[in-house]
């Protein structure tokens, strides 16, 4: 019975961080953070992104950036991220080919994903509201 109690005590500490960690993840508590679902369409040569991410990083302030994974071409931090907290922020981009590993194994979603261009960021000014932004990655952007 000793070593069940021991155990017990042992758990105690990380499932209470956690349960902590959660609430300050969701904003609640102390300085509660309001976020904004953004959805989107990320475009390169005038073609869909394949897959890749795009994060929402506030100028001057110091918290979490928003983001979310662009596949298709498209992005919801709804569905698929954190949304961003309205006002200036720096936009950063990443872009990925997808190519199959081999087309005759049997692991049909096997993929090597190929850089489409270097990281590319620009500014935004976001809404503090649940919007949808388009983003175009400038032709210039090249490897």
């Amino acid at each position: 019975m000793a070593s069940v109690r021991h155990v017990s005590h042992v758990w105690a500490i990380p499932v209470a961080l956690i349960g902590l960690s959660g609430l300050y993840a969701c904003g609640c508590g102390t300085g509660e953070i309001k976020r904004y679902n953004i959805s989107g369409n990320v475009t390169y040569n005038g073609k869909p992104v394949p897959a890749g991410t795009i994060a929402f990083e506030p100028v001057g302030r110091d918290i979490s950036p928003g983001f979310a994974t662009i596949k298709d071409g498209k992005y919801d931090t709804a569905e698929n991220g954190v949304g961003q907290i309205g006002g200036e922020q720096v936009v950063r981009i990443t872009g990925d080919a997808r190519s199959p590993v081999d087309p005759n194994s049997f692991q049909a979603d096997s993929y090597v994903a190929k850089e489409l261009f270097p990281k590319f960021q620009m500014n935004a000014k976001l809404p503090k509201r649940r919007s949808t932004q388009d983003f175009e990655v400038p032709r210039a952007t090249k490897k």
